[in-house]
């Protein structure tokens, strides 16, 4: 190799580490996320029963833990969008889409 390919291998090898995403991030709200959408999925079903068995009104802390529950969907809605760019970057660096025009 040419000695201007030696000046530049530390340049080189941090544009490559640059293009590398965040895979723990990654790895992590997307299991929160789909973990979020089986328990609504659960809170849904189990509303759905009780209401059917009309025990809805006698269940003790119905009312609590439905309320409480009431942030998840906005909280799992901000996650997908992480995980929509997150997921997005590898895509954009494929010599198609330059990186900073994929951020949003």
């Amino acid at each position: 190799m040419s000695d201007t390919v030696h000046r530049h291998l530390p340049e080189i090898d941090e544009a490559a580490w640059s293009t590398v995403p965040n895979v723990p991030v990654l790895f992590w709200s997307f299991r929160v996320m789909v973990g979020l959408g089986l328990f609504f999925i659960l809170l849904f079903a189990t509303a759905f029963y009780l209401s059917a068995r009309h025990r809805s009104s006698r269940t003790a802390g119905s009312c609590g833990s439905r309320s409480s529950g009431l942030p998840l969907p906005w909280i799992a809605a901000e996650i997908g969008w992480i995980v929509a760019e997150y997921g997005r970057q590898p895509w954009s660096i494929d010599g198609v889409l330059r990186r900073s025009w994929a951020l949003s």
